[in-house]
């Protein structure tokens, strides 16, 4: 240790698919930096979940564990700082131990049926569908499809301030809502949504070439 010590600062994010950490000077100077990958557990078509135990707890220990290996004698460590991708939801009992895998947020979809009954009982709206959107970061994410009204609009803003006032948990909002002129069916008029995810993608993937 040297013998005026800087101060250090600790940070630590668990994401989707990883969790990375950064020791840093109070100037912002990175000093060590490490990160580790995990796994999201995918149960069900829609459903997306992490091992809270392992890839949140476990992998914080990993990455502060080496983060301080790493600054061993450039200073000490004052403060802790951590994020994650919340708001996701993990029961816990009364003292705090996981109840069953944490359900993620944005890019779980088994809500879906829900979201569709609330957005579809407004007035503006004719039709929705809640599909799984392709994307690069998460995975997957949520997105709100909606058939309006003659003479209707809908924003983003909107949809997530009604969805919160009817009580709709954070973890459940779409992440992003699409206009659309009609849903695609079948011959017996079921939604497919396979079909609404294509429409959508494809423009997205030519305009990000």
């Amino acid at each position: 240790m040297s013998e005026n010590p800087v101060d250090l600062l600790l940070g630590v994010d668990i994401g989707t698919s990883s969790a990375k950490g950064v020791v840093a000077r109070a100037d912002g100077r990175i000093v060590a930096q490490a990160q580790t990958p995990h796994s999201a557990s995918l149960p069900r078509p829609g459903w997306v979940e992490h091992d809270a135990e392992t890839a949140w707890w476990g992998d914080f220990l990993a990455i502060a564990h080496e983060l301080t290996a790493q600054s061993a004698g450039l200073g000490r460590i004052v403060g802790v700082g951590i994020s994650g991708i919340g708001p996701s939801l993990l029961p816990v009992d009364a003292e705090g131990r996981a109840l069953r895998p944490a359900i993620l947020y944005g890019i779980d979809t088994r809500a879906t049926r829900e979201i569709e009954e609330l957005i579809v009982a407004w007035p503006e709206v004719e039709r929705a569908a809640v599909v799984g959107l392709p994307d690069p970061r998460l995975g997957e994410r949520s997105c709100a499809c909606v058939v309006l009204r003659s003479g209707q609009a809908l924003t983003f803003e909107l949809m997530v301030e009604r969805l919160r006032e009817a009580g709709l948990a954070a973890f459940k909002l779409p992440e992003q809502l699409e206009i659309l002129d009609a849903l695609p069916t079948t011959a017996s008029g079921k939604v497919q949504k396979h079909e609404i995810v294509r429409r959508i993608a494809q423009p997205a993937a030519a305009g990000s070439s």
